[in-house]
């Protein structure tokens, strides 16, 4: 990362589709606000895959381990509009579930199933839900 990457803050209002697309992973609007390159984010998608240790982080949070993002701008990016959010916070969020709740799901979660899926299966949520 450069030293102008490090010194820019992200802007909440940059970048916002004109025609609200589909809403942005993290990695496509720190590309979008200039904040990484894109070799940054891929390095963080490989690790996520590979490194058994990174698996169940969520990108902000490698890159934040990486040194390549700080913690107070991936609060501030998490709060984007334009950033698609997670299911298990936004069932926080709506008060289907509590952050504990969330928490025991994520540790039942094996690779490649929904953790929609598991708040189905614990009876935390019903499919209509």
């Amino acid at each position: 990362m450069t030293e102008n990457q490090k010194n820019k803050k992200p802007d909440l209002n940059a970048h916002k589709a004109p025609d609200k697309g589909p809403p942005l992973k993290i990695g496509e609007l720190l590309i979008r606000q200039g904040l990484l390159k894109k070799e940054d984010v891929n390095l963080a998608l490989a690790l996520q895959e590979q490194e058994k240790k990174y698996q169940k982080l969520p990108l902000g949070r490698i890159l934040v381990e990486m040194d390549c993002l700080a913690e107070k701008d991936l609060a501030t990016l998490l709060a984007h509009p334009d950033l698609r959010k997670q299911i298990g916070m936004l069932a926080i969020k709506h008060g289907f579930i509590t952050e504990e709740q969330l928490q025991r799901c994520l540790e039942m979660q094996k690779p490649d199933q929904l953790i929609g899926q598991i708040f189905v299966q614990t009876g935390l949520v019903d499919e209509k839900t």
